[in-house]
């Protein structure tokens, strides 16, 4: 298998502007660089950039992979718009982290899978949308994707067995196709995931996001000078972080206040893992019991097509004998294969009426008529007639 890497940037809330194109062109002369992204692949060499410092500077979005199995994200958030402490809980040594750069919050995700697709992207079409998708829902407090990667960090071992769950996002009881994304990426395992998905709400430690009226409510209570702030990053400025802003702070005053708001254990590591093995035995049997009555289905469809074939060939076997004579002297592989399905019918009803002296003695005729036909005698010899 020959090399192969795959870089892509993108610049979702602020385009690229002229100098920062001429910059990266000096970084890279073969990338394709437009206002809002850098993509360039490698089947030999390497990328001379430094992504996280790319991110840093420009971009929002950051994904990478190689078809040995290297997979990096990288999602850069604005810090106003979310809140460092409650991505913390979702953070793994070596696998998923976060950073705090300037006005920024830059999470990453990394990690290598065994048995990787031998797939090559195309890169006209990017596979970023999942991921800036997902940046979306970081953006609204939904941090579904951040807790995939904790269980990537328990499916590896790297989650000691009696740690707890972090708090579980509300999109994970319907997990999104960028969810899903995400852990095909990354080499999730299904069960872990369906595990999660399929769990009992009321048993889980989750977080929603906040209705409508509630937000109006948080609105409410902000100072005047807090939402003039607002509306001249809204309207003066065109920030698309305002909301994200006002659901973050709407989630820090909901978690400390009330009895109702209070989160309760969810499970721990060990307990998901063997949740997941349990889940994946029961799946095996399904399909394994699936598989059994399907095949028994099928038995049962050719054993009353055979009987009915069977019985409109009764009576007239010396018709049938000379269609396979003139089958086999036509020299075409096809026709083989109809002489061999007609004689594996005249073969059943021989041995049925107690005739398969008679039956034997006529195939031996046909081998020696056509003994240098190898297409055909092979084909008699691996139908057993």
């Amino acid at each position: 298998m020959s090399e192969f890497q795959y870089y892509e940037f993108q610049a979702i809330d602020r385009p690229l502007d002229a100098e920062a194109q001429r910059a990266l062109r000096q970084i890279s002369t073969r990338a394709r660089i437009t206002p809002h992204s850098l993509v360039n692949t490698y089947q030999w060499g390497d990328f001379k950039g430094a992504p996280r410092e790319l991110v840093k500077r420009w971009f929002d979005l950051f994904i990478y992979w190689a078809n040995w199995g290297s997979r990096r994200l990288l999602i850069r958030l604005p810090r106003r718009a979310v809140d460092p402490a409650a991505i913390r809980p979702y953070c793994v040594r070596t696998l998923l982290q976060a950073e705090v750069a300037r006005e920024f919050v830059i999470v990453e995700v990394q990690r290598t899978i065994e048995d990787p697709p031998d797939e090559f992207p195309d890169e006209e079409t990017g596979v970023s949308v999942p991921f800036a998708a997902l940046r979306a829902d970081l953006l609204r407090s939904d941090l579904s994707c951040l807790y995939l990667g904790w269980l990537l960090g328990v499916q590896d071992g790297l989650v000691t067995g009696k740690t707890p769950e972090p708090p579980r996002p509300t999109g994970l009881l319907s997990p999104s196709g960028a969810l899903y994304g995400f852990g095909s990426f990354f080499g999730l395992d299904p069960d872990l995931l369906a595990v999660v998905a399929e769990g009992e709400a009321d048993a889980a430690n989750i977080r929603r996001a906040p209705a409508p009226d509630e937000l109006a409510r948080a609105i409410a209570d902000l100072s005047e000078a807090e939402k003039t702030a607002l509306l001249r990053r809204a309207v003066l400025e065109g920030d698309p972080h305002v909301l994200p802003e006002i659901r973050r702070r709407w989630l820090t005053t909901r978690d400390q206040s009330g009895p109702d708001n209070r989160v309760r254990r969810g499970w721990d590591a060990q307990e998901l893992l063997s949740k997941a093995k349990a889940r994946a035995r029961e799946r095996v049997r399904l399909e394994a019991e699936r598989e059994a009555a399907e095949r028994a289905r099928r038995a049962e469809r050719e054993r009353v097509e055979r009987e009915r074939r069977l019985a409109r060939l009764a009576g007239h076997e010396d018709g049938a004998w000379e269609e396979v004579d003139t089958l086999a002297r036509t020299k075409r592989p096809a026709d083989y294969d109809r002489a061999v399905a007609l004689l594996k019918d005249l073969k059943a009803l021989a041995d049925r009426d107690g005739r398969s002296s008679d039956f034997n003695r006529r195939v031996q005729q046909l081998r020696e008529g056509h003994r240098r036909k190898l297409g055909l005698l092979e084909r008699l010899r691996s139908a057993g007639v």
